[in-house]
């Protein structure tokens, strides 16, 4: 692998806007971090297991029955098993959001340390976009797993599906795979650049 001087890749607006870029990745993954350390404990201990249901149950509600079922859903009977489902659909973006944005801290550590042009710039970048493009996977078909089985559990004679694609969801899958392929490309032009080094 070879490491190019970043005095020769980037100018220093680029390496200011590569710091400042670094302290919002890191403060993004800080923050998510944090917010699962202290969240998830509390929804467990508190929310998941009966003690006071209230706030798990209402996201539940608000995210895969209210829209869909007709109002004998508010009698639905919450047990421990419903609501590990509904924490588990509800959290799936959000941690694909976390590993995005841990890469995304790596690929600028990386950028800052001048490790611009090299293949492990290159698979972290196609490895965000594949994160990109996941989360606007995921996000539509754990509103689909979601509905339909709260749906069901509410009112079990019916079955509903719903698809809730977003325009931003369809924006994140072409933006994502582009991302990819640049990936890709980048890998592959590393690739070639090594192997004419080593013939010179």
């Amino acid at each position: 692998m070879v490491t190019i001087s970043r005095n020769q890749v980037l100018s220093d607006r680029g390496l200011r806007l590569v710091k400042y870029a670094k302290i919002a990745a890191t403060l993004a993954l800080a923050i998510s971090i944090g917010f699962l350390v202290v969240a998830v404990p509390y929804l467990f201990v508190f929310q998941v297991s009966l003690v006071d249901s209230f706030i798990v149950d209402s996201f539940i509600v608000d995210n895969f029955i209210k829209e869909y079922v007709l109002p004998e859903a508010a009698s639905f009977d919450f047990s421990l098993v419903t609501r590990l489902l509904g924490v588990f659909l509800l959290s799936c973006s959000d941690f694909l959001g976390i590993v995005g944005f841990y890469y995304a801290r790596k690929l600028l550590v990386g950028y800052g340390k001048g490790e611009v042009f090299t293949m492990r710039a290159a698979k972290t970048i196609s490895r965000i976009g594949w994160i990109v493009v996941s989360i606007a996977i995921v996000s539509p078909l754990t509103n689909l797993l979601g509905v339909s089985i709260f749906g069901m559990l509410a009112t079990p004679s019916s079955l509903i599906i719903s698809v809730k694609l977003e325009n931003t969801d369809v924006y994140a899958i072409v933006f994502g795979l582009l991302i990819v392929v640049i990936g890709h490309v980048m890998y592959e032009a590393v690739r070639i650049s090594d192997e004419n080094r080593e013939i010179v």
